[in-house]
């Protein structure tokens, strides 16, 4: 029988207690990217963070994973250009408890 193991976003999804959504800038990351992993190894360090594709209400998104949440406003901080993926004000968005302005 073959064994199959989990995907590694599945296995930090449950592990990591902090993720935080960006949106992917239209034309991409480019530089950001490098300066991103750099910056997470400079100040958070190895396994003490992940980084993964993920979906927006809005588009392609990626989310850094984190295990305290002075290091998640540490990376927000350090990188001002990205903008949270916050899709609840979304007309898209349904949540029994979203709140409708009348």
């Amino acid at each position: 029988m073959t064994r199959r193991t989990r995907a590694q976003h599945l296995t930090d999804d449950v592990a990591f207690p902090i993720r935080v959504k960006f949106m992917v800038p239209w034309d991409g990351l480019g530089h950001l990217s490098v300066d991103m992993r750099v910056w997470l190894k400079d100040n958070v360090g190895a396994g003490r963070f992940a980084v993964h594709s993920a979906s927006a209400i809005s588009g392609p998104a990626i989310g850094v994973y984190f295990v305290t949440l002075a290091d998640a406003q540490g990376f927000v901080t350090a990188f001002p250009s990205m903008e949270i993926a916050d899709g609840t004000a979304s007309t898209s968005y349904y949540s029994p408890g979203k709140r409708t302005h009348s």
